[in-house]
């Protein structure tokens, strides 16, 4: 009886340590296309600073969902999202606010609201890469009653 009590202390303690610390984001692609999704949300970074970090491309199948986990965000500051049918933004669904994106390649930017500081977070776009990101149009996602963002992509 105590190694099942705890097994339930750890997992519990484990899930509630990340729950706290993530974010749920997830997607519902209800249109009859495949769509590449961005998220832009403000994370404390290792320095102390808050910055607006940018992350994709993510492909939602037609007609599935698509869930993410964003860990250090800044919830009160909003999650925003940029989606697109194609890799040449045909079919947007996107907003008035511009932030840094690579144009094709997976990427997580932080500082994507300014090209002059944009770094890649991971390791995973070099400097001339960096150099060729372009400015999306973005929309706030809407926080779901139920504890997460969540947006539907209709046609």
């Amino acid at each position: 009886m105590k190694i099942w009590a705890f097994a339930f202390v750890f997992f519990f303690a484990v899930f509630s340590a990340f729950s706290q610390d993530s974010v749920r984001v997830t997607f519902f692609n209800r249109s009859q296309k495949n769509v590449y999704v961005a998220v832009a949300y403000h994370k404390r970074m290792p320095e102390g600073d808050i910055a607006l970090c940018t992350y994709g491309w993510f492909e939602v199948k037609k007609e599935k969902s698509k869930t993410l986990w964003l860990k250090n965000i800044q919830r009160e500051k909003g999650v925003f999202y940029h989606a697109h049918n194609t890799l040449n933004r045909n079919d947007n669904w996107g907003g008035s606010l511009f932030y840094m994106v690579h144009p094709t390649s997976p990427f997580h930017i932080a500082y994507a609201n300014n090209s002059a500081l944009a770094t890649a977070l991971d390791n995973e776009l070099s400097q001339q890469e960096i150099q060729q990101l372009e400015a999306y149009p973005f929309r706030e996602m809407k926080w779901n009653p139920k504890g997460f963002f969540q947006v539907n992509l209709l046609e």
